[in-house]
């Protein structure tokens, strides 16, 4: 049975993506701040493993990488769905644009290299996947802070995906408005 990591996993296109390889037979590792009814709802066959992290801090992510690694030797697959979105406020917020950095490109490099070894092979290369924006090349003023990491996140994954290849497949997805 094929596994899989998704990031985010509590609400909108995160829990859509839990759901759809919920059916498909994966088993799913959900990380989320803390599980919403409709995430723990979908956990009737035993294939999804809820890990809420309470706070996406440096120390509870690298708890999640343990646990996950100690559990699963082989991940297939890593979706970095986890996002914050909101307009620029008129004054500059280094605690907007440090919660935008953290959750497109800290928290998604982190797992990426601590999940490493368990998405590593060149006969069956695992896979990454960044869901980045279509704003990341030509960003909205109106999001300048959102826009400028979701584009750093788009560099994280071009980045990795030399340095990881050929066992790991890395790449990103870049959807409008969900």
């Amino acid at each position: 049975m094929k596994s899989i990591v998704i990031t985010g996993a509590s609400q909108r296109l995160g829990l859509t993506m839990v759901g759809q390889f919920l059916s498909q037979g994966w088993n799913v590792i959900a990380l989320t701040r803390s599980p919403s009814e409709a995430l723990t709802a979908l956990d009737d066959s035993g294939a999804l493993s809820i890990m809420s992290l309470g706070d996406y801090s440096e120390s509870n992510i690298q708890k999640a990488i343990e646990e996950i690694s100690e559990k699963n030797q082989r991940i297939d697959a890593l979706i970095h769905n986890a996002s914050v979105f909101h307009m620029d406020q008129n004054e500059f917020s280094s605690e907007d644009f440090h919660a935008f950095f953290l959750l497109h490109m800290a928290i998604p490099a982190q797992l990426n290299v601590g999940l490493q070894k368990c998405l590593y092979d060149e006969n069956a290369p695992g896979s990454i996947i960044h869901i980045t924006d279509i704003y990341s090349e030509n960003p909205n003023p109106k999001f300048a802070l959102y826009c400028s990491t979701k584009a750093g996140a788009e560099n994280l994954m071009k980045g990795y995906a030399k340095k990881f290849a050929p066992g790991i497949r890395v790449n990103s997805i870049q959807p409008g408005p969900i």
